[in-house]
């Protein structure tokens, strides 16, 4: 039975982990929050910035809806939140000691029962003499600590510590009730934020229409004592929710929500206030804002920033963020459109030590530069390109990625159009570490002077890239290069020889080392050799290769188990003979005539063949029928090369054109390109069941919003797309992305549960690990069921401290001598 059980866990786990197709956040991912959104944030005095939000990963480290940042937006590693919190953080605030306030929705923070208030020490761990008790019933959204130190806490909740008390009370500054607070019925309904004035009286403002049981509409101020301030009494307030009041130095009283209107005079999401709750009518907003406004500070000179959901005020563009002179009119130098603003909504803003304005918010552009979730910008709006020192184009290549190989070392070779990669001059080639990093010690000098096509790595380390290209790194080479491992040329490759009179399309090795390419050339190192050829490892032309092609373009070459060539293009003539997009050749070069298509085959160009492990073969392409049967983008022959019926074709619309696919261990066809959604799939990738029905578990949602060129399977089952896109399912991440596959853990490599023993498990504080003798561990991963990387390192003992996990199901990842082991554990 316990057997059984087990087996139900692991089949759970296993499809619930690192669903495929879904996004490996771990890879080529920009600065920034992830994986949710930033809604608080405030400046401590040497100038570190605390952020909380729903959060859970910030500058590739794993920070649970709270961290803090360095001046220059790194993140600050001293500070240690351990687990975090298990739910939103809605409101920060720094005591004079140092100590920080956060409030929310959670009810616990770093695995400690703290419901919806927790104080912590300037590292970030708990202050153990703060002692809220049982907190709060509901969500705490706003927080203000007083000059003696007591605190005023407001949200929606109807009691604190067991005491009724709705939406605000007063704590001691050890967290204890504060009884000389004496609000008695309180608001009735949210509070959402709080300011303490310099006499002492507190402005709240929210979705209430009494406070006390007095008519307050949306705001009110309380004397020192919680009794309502009779002397603030607007007649009517505001007709929709407040949600941020910001203090002026001289008294007045900005805010901003939803409202349209306050004390019946129309005030579009923002006014301000007199010192008596009158509309101060020398601020003039005209129409004021389209949307809400989540955010408001002031500058020092006395100008007002502000954050929401908007796109307009008094009919200027302004996208989500502005400032406004002291008289309400828009300060036209910081909002000049098109070039300011958020893709996403502002929540929170924070005027820095240096005077600039750091942005939190849902957003992952300002300024149409990439920015996940937080955005430093100078005072005079444009981006601040210092702040956490952001690529300007994220982990990614400038321009187009056409290959993609990769190294035994799991290092990335990547080829293409571009000529940056990561701001970086790396022309046309590159290697990349295996989180989507550059590896600095490939160098390619000036690389090449045109586009790489294909990319392939020898049994020995070299490097071998094709292409349009004439010199790589100043030195002649004709459209194929070798290189060494470290990026430089390889000058015994072809030494002497011219390379080829045109361009070279496609590239494969045979098991024997020799080189096969393809393409438009005529000529390779000066012998005649018409659109293919094969070459002898050391780069010299294999004479006893002579295929007879007279005319044609050769695009993608396969080869067989048997030795056999698949050869594809378009327009291909043999020995004078019009024989269609694809053909097969005999390991000597000659044509194969066992392989027929029975007709043409496909009309147009293919980009790309696959063959599979019973002999068949996938091509892929910009072809719309085979044989006059229709047949768009993707098709499958048999190994006699007639179409495969049995081969459900995916129903594609519009122009395709599919320029890789790729074959699963179980069979499953992998195929990318350009093409619109398929059959409500996402769009340029699609998973094909081995019917050729599309596969709804490939998670794929939109998909890519550009073209997909290349794709190659890691050996760890992840699947790696290089092309022309931006983003993939709306997730920022540019030329090149990693998606997580099901066979990233199989239930292969789990039977090797049966030489690893964790105990104990479940466990508590320290998991331990016991393998049999002469097994070295150098390292380990552990991943939460959906996914997740949460903890990484090197192993120098039998153990792992997982007293910060939250509870659930972990898988474990043991880097050996042997390989990579896996395990699974329950945490408690």
């Amino acid at each position: 039975m316990k057997k059984i059980l087990l087996l139900l866990i692991l089949s759970v786990t296993i499809s619930g982990f690192a669903q495929d197709g879904s996004l490996d956040t771990s890879f080529n991912q920009p600065t920034g929050a992830r994986n949710g959104d930033v809604t608080a944030a405030v400046l401590q005095s040497d100038g570190k910035i605390i952020v909380g939000g729903t959060f859970t990963i910030l500058n590739n480290l794993v920070a649970n809806k709270l961290a803090r940042l360095n001046t220059d937006g790194t993140i600050d590693i001293t500070f240690n939140s351990g687990s975090g919190f298990n739910n939103t953080v809605n409101d920060i605030t720094v005591q004079p000691d140092g100590k920080i306030i956060v409030v929310g929705n959670f009810t616990t923070y770093n695995g400690i029962s703290k419901n919806r208030i927790v104080r912590l020490n300037t590292d970030g761990t708990v202050d153990s003499t703060f002692n809220a008790g049982t907190g709060a019933s509901g969500i705490v959204y706003t927080v203000a600590v007083q000059t003696d130190g007591k605190i005023i806490v407001a949200g929606q909740f109807f009691s604190f510590n067991g005491i009724s008390k709705n939406k605000i009370v007063r704590l001691n500054a050890d967290g204890t009730f504060d009884s000389t607070f004496n609000v008695t019925t309180g608001a009735n309904n949210v509070i959402n934020s709080c300011v303490i004035q310099p006499d002492g009286k507190i402005v709240i403002s929210g979705d209430f229409s009494s406070f006390n049981s007095l008519a307050r509409y949306r705001i009110a101020r309380l004397n020192t004592d919680g009794t309502t301030d009779t002397t603030f009494a607007p007649t009517i307030g505001a007709n929709n929710t407040i949600k941020t009041v910001c203090l002026q130095t001289d008294g007045k009283i900005i805010i901003g929500g939803t409202f349209t209107s306050y004390n019946g005079t129309l005030v579009n999401c923002i006014a301000r206030l007199n010192a008596d709750s009158t509309l101060d009518n020398t601020f003039n907003t005209g129409t004021g804002f389209n949307s809400s406004v989540n955010s408001v500070i002031i500058q020092d000179d006395g100008k007002v920033v502000v954050g929401g959901i908007f796109f307009t005020y008094n009919s200027t563009y302004c996208e989500r963020i502005a400032r406004l002179n002291d008289d309400g009119s828009i300060d036209a130098a910081f909002s000049s459109s098109p070039n300011s603003g958020t893709d996403g909504d502002v929540n929170t803003l924070v005027i820095q030590s240096n005077g600039k304005i750091m942005l939190g918010g849902a957003f992952s552009s300002c300024n149409y530069i990439s920015r996940n979730k937080i955005a430093s910008i100078n005072t005079n709006g444009s981006i601040d390109t210092d702040f956490y020192p952001f690529l300007e184009n994220g982990l990614s290549a400038n321009g187009d990625i056409r290959a993609v190989a990769l190294q035994a070392d799991g290092k990335i070779l990547i080829g293409g159009g571009f000529t940056t990669y990561s701001g970086i001059p790396s022309k046309r080639i590159a290697r990349l570490n295996a989180d989507g990093t550059l590896d600095a010690t490939f160098n390619v000098g000036t690389g090449t002077d045109a586009v790489v096509k294909n990319i392939a790595v020898t049994s020995n380390h070299k490097v071998i890239i094709t292409g349009d290209f004439k010199t790589y790194n100043g030195a002649t080479a004709n459209g194929i290069v070798q290189l060494n491992a470290d990026g430089t040329l390889d000058t015994a490759f072809n030494s002497g020889g011219s390379g080829t009179n045109a361009m070279v399309n496609s590239l494969a090795l045979q098991s024997d080392g020799k080189i096969i390419i393809g393409g438009v050339f005529s000529t390779v190192n000066g012998s005649p050799r018409n659109l293919l050829a094969r070459l002898n490892f050391n780069g010299t032309v294999d004479t006893s290769f002579l295929p007879k092609l007279n005319a044609g373009n050769i695009w993608t070459i396969s080869i067989q188990p048997d030795g056999k060539i698949i050869i594809a293009g378009l327009l291909l003539e043999y020995n004078y003979a019009n024989n269609g997009q694809v053909l097969r050749l005999n390991a000597n070069g000659s044509l194969d005539t066992t392989f027929s298509p029975g007709g043409e085959g496909p009309n147009y160009f293919v980009y790309s063949s696959a063959v599979q492990k019973d002999g068949k073969i996938v091509l892929a392409g910009a072809f719309n029928t085979f044989n006059k049967i229709p047949s768009k983008g993707v098709v499958r022959m048999n190994a006699d090369g007639s179409l495969d019926t049995s081969f459900k074709i995916p129903v594609l619309y519009g122009n395709v054109s599919l320029a890789s696919s790729v074959i699963q261990k179980d069979g499953k066809i992998i195929v990318g390109g350009f093409f619109p959604a398929a059959n409500n799939g996402g769009s340029n990738i699609m998973r094909l069941n081995t019917d050729g029905t599309l596969d709804t578990d490939f998670l794929a949602g939109t998909g890519f919003n550009g073209s997909v060129g290349a794709l190659i399977f890691q050996n760890d089952g992840k699947l790696l797309a290089g092309g022309n896109f931006g983003s993939y399912n709306e997730t920022h991440i540019k030329t090149i992305a990693r998606m997580n596959m099901s066979n990233t853990l199989s239930t292969d490599q789990f039977k090797q549960d049966s030489i690893i023993y964790v105990y104990p498990n479940p466990a508590i504080d320290d998991l331990k690990i016991s393998l049999p003798e002469g097994i070295g561990i150098s390292g380990y991963e552990v991943f939460d069921i959906t996914g997740r990387k949460v903890d990484s390192n090197t192993l120098n003992s039998n153990f792992i401290k997982v007293t910060q996990y939250m509870q659930g199901i972990y898988f474990l990842r043991l880097k050996t001598d042997k390989g990579v082991m896996n395990a699974k554990f329950i945490k408690n």
